[in-house]
C-alpha cells in the first residue's frame, strides 16, 4: 500500500502476458522497460491526467494492442521503442500543459498512427 503523502511511489516492472487493461494508479510514477512488452492483448491504457507517471525504459508498452494514448502533463521523455510494434495505434493526444522533452528513437515504429495531437 503505498501512502499519499510519502514521496515514495511505485515502479510498474513486469505485467502478466494476458492483461486487457491499465488504469494507472496516481501513485505509480514508473513504468519500467519491458513492464508491458508483448502484452497483446493490452488494448486500454488510461493514465490519469495528474499521474506522475514516468515512462522510463525502453520498450514498456512494445507489441501491444493499445488503440489510443493520452500522455499526460508530466511526462517528460518517451523512451526508445516504448510503443513500437503496436500495430492497433491509431490515436497520440499530448496534453495542453504537455512537460515532454524527448521523444527517443523508435517510440512509434511500426504502429498504424493516425492522428496526434501536439500542444
Amino acid at each position: 500500500m503505498t501512502n499519499s503523502k510519502s514521496d515514495k511511489f511505485d515502479t510498474f516492472f513486469l505485467a502478466s502476458r494476458k492483461i486487457k487493461t491499465v488504469n494507472s494508479s496516481p501513485f505509480i510514477k514508473q513504468i519500467c522497460g519491458c513492464a508491458f512488452h508483448n502484452c497483446s492483448e493490452l488494448q486500454d491504457l488510461e493514465i490519469l491526467c495528474d499521474s506522475l507517471l514516468q515512462i522510463n525504459g525502453p520498450y514498456s508498452f512494445n507489441s501491444t494492442s493499445i488503440e489510443r494514448i493520452f500522455i499526460p502533463h508530466r511526462v517528460e521523455q518517451i523512451k526508445e521503442s516504448a510503443f513500437s510494434s503496436c500495430d492497433q495505434l491509431k490515436s497520440i493526444k499530448i496534453s495542453p500543459e504537455s512537460n515532454l522533452q524527448v521523444i527517443e528513437k523508435n517510440a512509434f515504429e511500426y504502429s498504424s498512427i493516425e492522428s496526434i495531437e501536439i500542444p
